[in-house]
């Protein structure tokens, strides 16, 4: 049974500065808590004015003591145990602030109106929970409140259905930044605000609050040059930070690491931390290896990220280091695409090395790795941002993307007359869907064929193969979306990790598609480490259940939003 607990709120008399992207806190497992303690977090509170106590040897003179301001939040109460500790309230809301407790993603873009305010920094993984509330806390004025809910969540939960939409947006920096839209609604003073659970847990964020006294005024802070050269950065945030950030010394520390890792190719390998400190022997290892010739790879963002980064510390610095390292990055892109436009996984291809496995050589839309090069090539090609970069070069940017874009038609695939969707990889040869790995079969994707749709609706003046392509894919997700169930965590002391993942009835439930769709007969499919086709999630062995997402609602919000905007747009 839940215990109630009573905690004096505490009112620290400081003012809290802006505090932009910190290490993240360690990820906590899914997880559905059965009846959680709640925990109340400590209020705080920048407009509590306080004065300075005299030391002995200053002449203490007459002072009028200055008003206090009650905090706008108190009693922050968490019920989801597992993520409390994650969770806080948060002063002087601005652009860079981190945005989740337990994740390092930067916020990129608010409302101006919003700057200043008071927050609540949630947690990424309270998504998973499952109960209402999910948080409350007591506002001590009146009060307009705002949560930036996640755009990919289509369906929001019941608890919401009175909250306005401002028609304003909140935007992350994660690899692909996600959406926030903005809700209001308002609170009298002395009241409790109750926020239930998010309502999806699977592709999105958990979402987020921030509470404003009706009329208040925005205050936009500027970093100074001494605040922004104490900052530090997480590799997975480092190209979110403000533009005066990428001159100071720990910019340039980070973009030499990243020249360190470059391979002679011109790419970079995956997974490495190019924020960390690199002490000399690590460092004369990693020179040791740039001659690695097949290890470079746009997988995980590898690659693409790097080049961004470099391309930020030039234009604030003009060392020339970092704009070669931008372009040996580039003409690495360039290099790597087919003839065909398509790119490979890992380039370039060695299918000769007994530990290159073949499927790094197939095009890869995976992961958004396809559509990870062309968004930056055509940046390069279009933005002012890359201006530095000699004429020439951009215009082979242009024209890759170009050639990217017909091979993207080419491959769309096509069952009995109808163009449908898109594999996650194809054969660099014949160009039809392939396996990748053992539980990667070919297939019609429900997940990777949507950042493959949202490219081609940024596309300027689409023709009518690109407008077909686009229609015919958004025709397939109608008829391949599946309707009352949904997939859902729970406990199972017997598995190992205690957890398992599991299909429920919900008629209510959201959409939601496979990841893997059969090509001949457009039936979802299942496949573990066997590489054996099931037909239910149940029949995957647990490590894979879990492991992996089989289920996604990344069309949903292509559907409910993106979709119907671009049509009205390119074909009313």
């Amino acid at each position: 049974m839940m215990r109630s607990i009573h905690l004096i709120t505490i009112l620290v008399l400081a003012a809290v500065l802006l505090v932009a992207c910190q290490s993240p806190a360690p990820t906590v497992a899914p997880t559905i808590a059965p009846s959680p303690v709640p925990t109340i977090v400590p209020t705080v509170d920048p407009t509590v004015a306080t004065t300075p106590k005299p030391t002995a040897t200053t002449e203490v003179k007459p002072t009028v003591a200055p008003t206090q301001v009650m905090p706008l939040i108190t009693d922050l109460v968490v019920n989801d145990r597992a993520t409390a500790a994650n969770w806080s309230i948060a002063a002087n809301f601005q652009v860079g602030d981190q945005q989740f407790g337990d994740r390092a993603y930067a916020i990129v873009k608010m409302p101006a109106a919003f700057a200043g305010s008071i927050w609540i920094r949630t947690a990424m993984d309270g998504k998973n929970y499952t109960s209402d509330p999910l948080v409350t806390f007591k506002v001590t004025a009146d009060a307009d409140v705002f949560v930036a809910f996640d755009d990919r969540v289509v369906t929001k939960p019941a608890w919401f259905k009175d909250w306005v939409g401002t028609g304003e947006d909140i935007v992350n920096s994660e690899p692909t930044p996600t959406v926030f839209s903005i809700f209001k609604k308002s609170f009298p003073a002395n009241s409790t605000v109750s926020l239930g659970q998010n309502g999806q847990s699977k592709t999105c964020g958990q979402y987020m609050a921030i509470v404003r006294r009706p009329g208040q005024a925005a205050v936009v802070s500027t970093p100074s040059a001494q605040s922004l050269a104490s900052r530090t950065c997480p590799w997975d945030a480092c190209i979110a930070m403000p533009a005066e950030w990428y001159g100071t010394n720990e910019a340039i520390r980070i973009a030499d690491n990243v020249l360190v890792y470059q391979r002679n190719t011109g790419g970079w390998y995956k997974g490495i931390d190019m924020a960390a400190p690199m002490a000399d022997t690590v460092k004369n290892i990693v020179i040791g290896q740039k001659t690695i010739p097949n290890d470079s790879t746009i997988d995980n963002n590898a690659t693409t990220t790097q080049i961004q980064y470099l391309a930020r510390v030039y234009a604030a610095t003009k060392q020339d280091r970092f704009k070669d390292g931008f372009t040996k990055g580039i003409d690495y892109l360039l290099k790597a695409q087919y003839d065909h436009g398509g790119w490979p996984q890992y380039a370039p291809p060695n299918l000769s090395d007994p530990n290159f496995n073949p499927y790094w050589a197939h095009i890869t839309f995976n992961d958004n790795a396809m559509i990870n090069v062309m968004t930056l090539l055509r940046a390069v090609a279009a933005d002012p941002v890359y201006g530095f970069e000699d004429k020439d070069r951009r215009e082979q940017t242009a024209q890759a993307v170009q050639k990217g874009i017909v091979l993207i038609l080419r491959t769309q695939i096509v069952v009995n007359g109808k163009k449908t969707g898109w594999c996650a990889q194809f054969d660099e040869k014949t160009l039809k869907p392939a396996q990748a790995r053992a539980y990667e079969l070919e297939s019609i994707s429900g997940q990777e064929s949507v950042p493959i749709v949202r490219f081609l609706m940024t596309i300027d003046k689409p023709s009518p193969e690109i407008v077909d392509a686009i229609q015919s894919a958004v025709k397939w997700f109608e008829s391949a979306k599946i309707t009352g169930i949904e997939v859902v965590d729970k406990r199972d002391p017997s598995l190992p990790g205690g957890l398992d993942r599991v299909v429920v009835q919900n008629p209510n439930a959201p959409p939601i598609w496979a990841r893997f769709y059969d090509i001949p007969t457009n039936k979802p499919f299942f496949v573990g480490r066997d590489s054996v086709k099931k037909e239910t999630l149940a029949e995957i062995e647990q490590e894979r259940r879990i492991g992996y997402s089989y289920y996604t609602t990344a069309p949903g919000y292509l559907l409910a939003t993106e979709y119907p905007a671009w049509q009205k747009k390119w074909a009313p």
